[in-house]
């Protein structure tokens, strides 16, 4: 009686294969390759565990030390990522000096460890020896690292995701007829009888769907809940 899980494909690559199986045509054998996920930096190794482990909990596949082990990690990734970002060094302080010793890099301004870290040169291993009580695991320092230095691309994919879940949430009518919906397009049509796609989001990725094909399928399904 529960709903299909599915993952998404911004949560996994195994999500894109199969969102390409049932939403595109593919003529030749399927190969999954990272050039097919839009979401690839968000879909890194280093970060498979965050993704998906509490996937693993909700479906009773773990046991409570490996989850309590994974809370834990996750717990340290975070708690380093907020001292990156509280941490800051103003010029001509002990601090500022010994970066400057250590690494050759001069602060002009306030500066904070998170900002140092988006330099391409600079490590989180560095950051720890110079400024952290603590040396940090190196599979959580890679999270980190990759968190902070691709931030600005990672949240760009962030907001990508979140308008594709919207789309997602569009239901398509089980029973739709394509033929009465007017103003689409011939290929249009065709290809949504073809494929039969259940979400706008999926309709959205099968080739030869235009944004006006879409506008219309929004249209006319939003009509017909409100005629219900």
């Amino acid at each position: 009686g529960e709903t299909p899980f599915v993952l998404q494909r911004n949560e996994a690559y195994i999500g894109v294969l199969i969102d390409d199986l049932v939403t595109k045509e593919n003529d030749e054998p399927y190969r999954i390759m990272t050039s097919r996920a839009e979401f690839r930096l968000s879909l890194r190794q280093d970060n498979a565990d965050l993704r998906l482990t509490d996937y693993g909990h909700r479906f009773n596949l773990l046991s409570a030390e490996e989850y309590d082990r994974f809370q834990n990690k996750r717990e340290k990734i975070n708690k380093k990522m907020a001292f990156l970002a509280d941490h800051h060094l103003s010029p001509g302080s002990a601090e500022a000096q010994r970066l400057q010793d250590k690494t050759g890099i001069q602060i002009q301004q306030k500066t904070s460890l998170k900002q140092l870290l988006r330099k391409p040169e600079m490590k989180t291993a560095e950051l720890w020896a110079l400024f952290a009580p603590e040396q940090g695991s190196p599979l959580e320092d890679e999270v980190v690292e990759n968190q902070i230095k691709y931030e600005g691309y990672l949240d760009r994919e962030a907001k990508m995701a979140a308008r594709l879940a919207k789309m997602e949430e569009k239901k398509l009518p089980d029973d739709i007829d394509y033929n009465l919906v007017p103003n689409l397009s011939s290929e249009a049509r065709e290809k949504l009888k073809r494929f039969q796609p259940e979400t706008l989001g999926q309709a959205g990725r099968i080739s030869g769907i235009s944004p006006a094909d879409l506008s219309t399928l929004l249209i006319w399904i939003t009509r017909g809940k409100r005629d219900e």
